[in-house]
């Protein structure tokens, strides 16, 4: 069971500081089923996880850095109600089984959920909406030291798109999703394992040997990948929600090449940038865009004290499997994956397949887990008024 540390916090609502972006509804995507949730897990053999209250005193201070973990979206405006409180599990909690990961409701709720237990470990789970994965590292060590952590800028940027003909060329030349298991699975899986990764184009790396082992994966279930999408994670401003880079080819064809391209330009394909009002009519028209696999890594971290770092993007779209990795300085990488309709053990083997592309791995850490808490909340539909930011 999860406890909140308190009671709720209440606060006369009243407008975000101006460097809180005012910006409209978040744009719509025809994909219902995705709660847009990213989650980033930190474990600590030397306890170096504060208890919950110094958690929530820290938590309240980087509302400074960090003003949207106190804001909730009206009427269009982020607006000011009060940071979340830390929610404390039992001291055998699998956090990946109990961890919130259903829709928010972000007109009365901060879009930052933690959960900790005992000073092992803690969980933090974001709408994408405020934040992405290099955000929510430096929140993260903010919590832990308690030092102001760099803060997010959240000037709008806008990026050039791609021209629609690019999206009407993959509507007919779309790509083939990862196979599914047999049977349903219940909720989100996870799987994680540590890697040596090396060299230039670490990302690019990844991508490729994804791609690979999902060739390897669809294979034997008699659903060849013929043609692979790629979505590619980039870091926002300074921790501002990421965009993406689009990458559509065969297996066959030099795929880190083809990454690092796709990495060094500007435009973001027109599906990934965000769809008009309206847009879940075409949900099966559009589910032709979606990618095979989204791939998101975060570099090299230094957290002083935390022996292992995990992070997984959000599994969307008409595969819903994505990859994570994180590294640690003079360290191995976790990588990490995340599947809707995976079950634990055949995520956990797409994930052993990756790694073995990759070389061979430091650790094996099957850490899968189904969140079998959040099944109904998985597949419910969105609360009213709920307005997923990013696409397929």
């Amino acid at each position: 069971m999860v406890a909140p540390a308190r009671g709720p916090v209440t606060a006369q609502p009243q407008r975000a500081a101006p460097s809180v972006p005012a910006t409209g509804p978040a744009r719509r995507h025809p994909d219902r089923k995705t709660a847009w949730v990213i989650v980033l897990l930190a474990r600590s053999r030397e306890g170096a996880v504060p208890p919950p209250e110094v958690l929530e005193e820290r938590l309240a201070r980087a509302t400074r850095e960090f003003p949207l973990i106190s804001s909730r979206l009206t009427s269009g405006h982020w607006v000011h109600a009060g940071p979340p409180r830390v929610s404390v599990a039992g001291a055998d909690a699998d956090p990946l089984a109990i961890a919130p990961v259903g829709h928010f409701d972000l007109r009365h709720e901060s879009p930052l959920r933690i959960v900790t237990s005992q000073s092992n470990w803690v969980l933090l789970c974001a709408h994408h909406f405020a934040f992405d994965g290099l955000g929510m590292v430096s929140l993260l060590r903010s919590l832990l030291d308690g030092a102001s952590a760099a803060a997010p800028d959240y000037v709008t940027r806008s990026s050039p798109r791609r021209p629609p003909t690019d999206a009407l060329r993959r509507l007919f030349r779309y790509a083939d999703p990862v196979a599914p298991s047999e049977w349903p699975a219940p909720a989100d899986s996870f799987a994680a394992t540590k890697v040596q990764v090396s060299g230039p184009h670490i990302t690019a790396q990844i991508a490729r040997a994804s791609v690979l082992a999902v060739g390897d994966h669809n294979a034997e279930r008699g659903y060849p990948l013929r043609r692979a999408g790629l979505s590619i994670a980039i870091g926002g401003v300074r921790g501002e929600a990421a965009t993406y880079r689009r990458v559509d080819l065969r297996p066959d064809q030099d795929l880190e090449a083809e990454v690092v391209a796709a990495m060094s330009e500007s435009a973001v394909p027109t599906e990934l940038a965000g769809l008009p009002p309206g847009a879940f009519l075409l949900r099966p028209l559009l589910r032709r865009l979606s990618d095979t696999v989204l791939v998101s890594n975060l570099g090299r971290q230094t957290l002083e004290g935390i022996d292992d770092l995990q992070f997984y993007p959000v599994a969307r779209g008409r595969s819903a499997v994505a990859v994570g990795a994180v590294g640690r300085v003079a360290g191995p990488t976790t990588l990490t994956l995340r599947a809707r309709d995976l079950t634990p053990p055949d995520a956990t083997a797409l994930l052993e397949r990756i790694a073995e592309r990759l070389g061979t791995p430091t650790a094996s850490e099957p850490a899968h887990s189904a969140i079998r808490a959040h099944a109904t909340d998985r597949l419910a539909a969105p609360p009213e008024g709920f307005e997923p930011s990013h696409p397929v």
